[in-house]
């Protein structure tokens, strides 16, 4: 019959860049992986296609080009998946994630310093210099904008 491959049937060529995919999703602290993360896992374009299928396996969900948000069973609803985060906080980790800091938007620092009384809303970020990422976490896609030190 010929040499006989070591994939077996049930298997495909990509799963073992899945299962290391998973093994660097368990043990991460984080809510938010880069590409980076999965240097060790195998190439990039099969770690993105690793990614790919556990999006569609509801164990991550893409956020912004190259990042993902690691997703948990839901604790409320049996079958559904959730963020291990809220979507505000997986957008600044994303966005922390590619070298940019958070700052406290002019609105939150007038809010958190008793000179307005209106909450704001979570949908603008403030980061530490400006940007054209596109974020975009359970359906919310934040504003960023650059706020100077001050």
């Amino acid at each position: 019959m010929g040499h006989s491959m070591s994939v077996s049937q049930d298997s495909k060529p990509n799963d073992h860049v899945i299962d290391r995919v998973r093994r660097v999703l368990r043990k991460g602290r984080r809510s938010v992986y880069v590409l980076t993360d999965f240097a060790d896992c195998g190439t990039p374009s099969a770690v993105r296609r690793a990614l790919r299928d556990l999006e569609r396996g509801e164990e991550v969900t893409k956020v912004s080009l190259g990042a993902w948000a690691k997703l948990q069973p839901s604790r409320w609803f049996s079958g559904e998946r959730m963020l291990t985060k809220d979507p505000h906080r997986i957008a600044v980790e994303t966005m922390m994630r590619f070298g940019y800091k958070p700052r406290q938007t002019p609105a939150e620092r007038d809010y958190n310093e008793g000179r307005s009384t209106q909450v704001p809303t979570g949908q603008v970020i403030g980061l530490d210099r400006p940007t054209r990422r596109k974020v975009v976490v359970a359906g919310m896609t934040p504003a960023f904008v650059a706020v100077r030190k001050g």
